[in-house]
């Protein structure tokens, strides 16, 4: 658990000791006349698959999972494939990096050539940001390590 854990009911305590008891996790992605590029699309995949699991194993713990999200136009592109936890970039609690690769499908949706952003930990790439990925960086959020 995290130092200073002293709640209880939960013993997880964000820093300055206040319990948490949400973790919101947004996943932002390009939509185009309802559609979404193929990247995104198993980025969502992934996203919803370890909202299941994080919903099962923090719920126990008193925390309720919510996924939120977020739609993004064409002049957003910059933003897609962007996940936040509790408001706080995936990349930031996982101690990586972003980059910018091309996209196909996005360039298909949009008309033109597009890269879309990709993260980088450990010296690998994520174009499709994997679930045990997102679930490492849930952790982190609420001020656990993973069990």
């Amino acid at each position: 658990m995290t130092e200073g854990a002293n709640n209880p009911e939960t013993g997880i305590v964000q820093p300055g000791g206040t319990p948490i008891k949400r973790l919101v996790i947004e996943w932002r992605h390009l939509v185009v006349d309802g559609a979404t590029c193929e990247r995104c699309g198993a980025t969502g995949s992934e996203v919803r698959t370890a909202v299941d699991t994080l919903t099962k194993e923090l719920g126990a713990l008193g925390i309720k999972v919510v996924i939120k999200e977020t739609p993004l136009g064409t002049d957003q592109l910059k933003e897609s494939n962007k996940i936040l936890l509790n408001g706080k970039p995936l990349e930031d609690l996982i101690a990586g990096g972003v980059t910018e690769t091309p996209c196909n499908s996005c360039s298909t949706l949009i008309g033109t050539s597009a890269c879309c952003r990709a993260v980088e930990v450990d010296k690998q790439q994520y174009e499709e940001i994997p679930a045990w990925l997102i679930t490492r960086a849930a952790y982190r959020a609420v001020g656990l390590r993973e069990g």
